[in-house]
């Protein structure tokens, strides 16, 4: 009885086989990339935020003024 996950690893990297190869190596190597950078993104975002509120406080900004700064959406995104 042959099993439906048993690979022919002769036959894997003939011609026919290797187009689908690449397809899901390249999406593989995409979705790495994706990955890494919305996890750099969201850290950097998270830097520029912390650093900007330290400014804030260090020039005396009150807690009321530094939220309202911060809801503000820049508009060139």
């Amino acid at each position: 009885m042959t099993s439906l996950l048993a690979v022919n690893w002769e036959n894997l990297f003939q011609p026919q086989n290797i187009l689908f190869i690449s397809i899901f190596g390249a999406g593989g190597v995409v979705a790495i990339i994706g990955i890494l950078a919305g996890t750099w993104y969201a850290a950097n975002k998270h830097q520029h935020t912390t650093s900007l509120k330290r400014d804030l406080v260090a020039r005396g900004y009150s807690a009321d003024e530094i939220e309202r700064i911060l809801k503000v959406e820049p508009k060139n995104k």
